[in-house]
């Protein structure tokens, strides 16, 4: 292939681990077993097809790889990318509705990847995964001269949409391959790690994940989603899964076991290298419980799609401050600023702002106020955060959640963290009811561990916090998150909303 920087290309990445160990495991697929080889030939006659069909270099290709076998989603992502065609990762509710046709239109994206004909997508072209790609027997497809690859979109990404409508933005190769550089030991994916992506495939972050094995010449293993945790202990037992992706979310499915450790004298994954959690915070709580019962290597990384990895904490670091997002990573530029946008001094919280070669370079299709988060290379996370003398960043929460009780700031993140380590609490968030008087009235949304005592929590809000206590309960039986596991704190304050109407 004929590239312009083998640094700036995640495909040369790739291939030079297919032709160093071309039989060595790349994925495993419950009894499937693709070798570095097999993947590397069936990505070339995918991306060959792609072409043949009328798909070029710089065309955005929506793609369902959620509903996909994981194999066919991974040779489709590695094809896409050789051929330097951008994907828009659609999620199976999107590929499956009338949203499909919009979103592609939106991104003038040429045609929709699947498994099966979508139930409802009409007037989109739709190109399906063939199993002849990967046939063992099939005819070797020539050698492919793909574009330069440095400055065309790899994928395009959006935001989580948890403070509203999601935003959107093109990633290039180069970008993409500078973020996978962001992993420094003991997060650092090495040749002889099994890696398993508890979050599939279904948007980008296991999208980049999975690339990120396959570039370090590690095996990605596919856990099955199981209702039943204590299955999946076993699938990674059985593995020998060594390095997980996970979020706080998946860390409580797995503590959901009764035999993922309770009673037991060490932790039930001994074998595992990494735990390497992100997403949303992990609670001090929530980490004890993982070291405890599940492996004392936790490692915590905080991110945002529109730069990627931004810190990471090791087990070490996690211990002295199990609140902690972690060091800067390398090639990462943060400081922190004040509302007018000026340095604020140091041991001050401030919203912070990064700069990074692997940071996007804006918004799609954006609006005056979110095109202003671009300034002069550097970007506005909307996150409140405090830099201590290590350099260490502790979150405290985004800038647009901070509530204004009667003229008191207050910080969702402070809440939460005065009620995790509650007996009563399993999971809890803090989110603001609106009020003509007292304008964010501060409240908690809980999962309960024992009783629902609302007088108890109250009480023990007031103690902790004073003024800034929440003044309102909100039992649920499950939190409401996003496909990336992050709270709906507007989705909470619409239910409290009707709780009190009823």
């Amino acid at each position: 292939m004929t590239h312009s920087a083998p640094s700036d290309d995640l495909i040369d990445l790739f291939l030079a681990w297919a032709e160093r160990i071309p039989h060595a495991p790349a994925v495993i697929d419950g009894g499937e077993l693709l070798s570095y080889r097999a993947l590397e030939v069936a990505s070339r006659r995918a991306a060959a097809d792609f072409i043949a069909a009328g798909w070029r270099p710089g065309d955005v290709v929506g793609a369902a790889f959620g509903a996909m076998r994981f194999a066919d989603a991974v040779v489709a992502i590695l094809a896409l990318a050789r051929a330097g065609i951008g994907q828009l990762s659609l999620s199976n509710h999107e590929a499956a509705s009338d949203e499909a046709a919009a979103l592609l239109a939106r991104f003038g994206a040429v045609g929709l990847l699947a498994a099966s004909p979508p139930a409802a997508a009409p007037g989109v072209a739709v190109r399906l995964i063939d199993p002849a790609w990967r046939a063992a027997d099939g005819p070797m497809p020539p050698a492919f001269n793909g574009p330069a690859l440095r400055d065309l979109c790899f994928a395009i990404g959006r935001s989580s949409g948890t403070t509203g409508v999601p935003k959107a933005f093109a990633i290039t190769h180069a970008q993409e391959a500078f973020r996978m550089s962001q992993h420094v030991p003991p997060t650092q994916i090495l040749p002889e790690d099994r890696v398993a992506i508890l979050s599939g495939l279904g948007f980008l972050t296991g999208i980049s994940y999975s690339l990120r094995a396959l570039c370090g010449g590690a095996t990605l293993v596919v856990l099955k989603a199981n209702p039943d945790p204590a299955t999946m202990l076993r699938l990674i037992d059985h593995y020998g899964v060594s390095f997980i992706y996970a979020s706080p979310v998946h860390v409580r499915g797995l503590l959901g076991s009764p035999t993922s450790g309770e009673g037991a004298e060490a932790p039930r994954l001994p074998r595992l290298r990494v735990l390497r959690v992100s997403g949303s915070a992990l609670s001090p709580a929530l980490l004890a419980e993982a070291r405890a019962r599940l492996t004392p290597a936790v490692n915590v990384a905080y991110g945002i799609n529109e730069v990627g990895v931004v810190t990471g904490a090791s087990p070490e670091i996690l211990v002295r401050h199990p609140n902690v997002a972690g060091l800067l990573g390398p090639g990462i530029q943060g400081e922190l600023r004040n509302a007018a946008g000026q340095p604020v001094p140091p041991g001050q919280p401030g919203k912070l702002w990064l700069r990074s070669a692997g940071m996007v370079a804006g918004y799609l299709q954006s609006t005056e106020a979110e095109a202003a988060r671009f300034q002069d290379g550097w970007f506005d996370t909307g996150d409140v955060a405090e830099i201590n003398a290590e350099g260490l960043v502790f979150l405290r929460g985004r800038a647009d959640e901070l509530m204004n009780f009667d003229g008191i700031l207050v910080a969702p993140r402070d809440i939460e963290a005065a009620f995790e380590d509650h007996p009563l609490v399993a999971e809890v968030v803090a989110f603001a009811m609106p009020s003509q008087v007292r304008q964010d009235v501060p409240c908690i949304a809980v999962v309960a561990r024992g009783p629902k005592e609302t007088d108890v929590l109250l009480a023990h809000g007031r103690q902790k916090l004073g003024l800034k206590a929440p003044r309102m309960v909100l039992w649920l039986n499950e939190m409401p998150r996003n496909s990336a596991g992050k709270e709906l704190r507007r989705e909470l304050a619409a239910r409290a909303g009707q709780a009190r109407r009823h």
